[in-house]
């Protein structure tokens, strides 16, 4: 996939989130082959950000980074697709808590599982060292303290 301007392509940035969308795209042509044709990459926002366990609507706007109407629309997509329940929340009713479903725990182990081919994938490119490489560093700088 070329950059659109060259000198985008020497950014570290550029490199990053272009992988990332070459694994993602991977995976879910993944999911497609393996009978989930009706998951689609922009319903990542939801099922990267939530829990097993479950979270609260707004909690997961928070943490995908989006609007509550966004959310909310991929959520109720992935409601009406049977991934995902929608329950009061316990403990305020006027929010919502959305938790997997049974069909949706599948997709999520599925994903896991399409995650780790595509990076097989990616070893056989660079080698089991290379890819060593490249998740430790990836790793460090996830885990880097921000500055105070």
């Amino acid at each position: 996939m070329p950059a659109p301007f060259p000198e985008q392509s020497q950014t570290f940035g550029y490199l990053l989130r272009t992988t990332y969308e070459l694994l993602q795209h991977q995976v879910y042509a993944g999911l497609h082959d393996a009978g989930y044709p009706d998951v689609r990459e922009a319903h990542s926002s939801v099922l990267r950000h939530l829990p097993l366990h479950g979270a609260r609507m707004i909690d997961l706007a928070k943490r995908a980074e989006i609007s509550k109407q966004s959310i909310a629309y991929l959520v109720d997509d992935l409601h009406q697709l049977g991934y995902v329940e929608i329950h009061d929340d316990p403990s305020d009713r006027r929010a919502k808590q959305v938790i997997f479903s049974e069909r949706g725990r599948a997709l999520v182990a599925l994903l896991a599982q399409q995650s780790r081919k595509a990076e097989k994938d990616c070893a056989r490119i660079i080698g089991e060292q290379g890819m060593r490489q490249v998740r430790e560093a990836l790793t460090a700088l996830v885990n880097r303290k921000a500055p105070d």
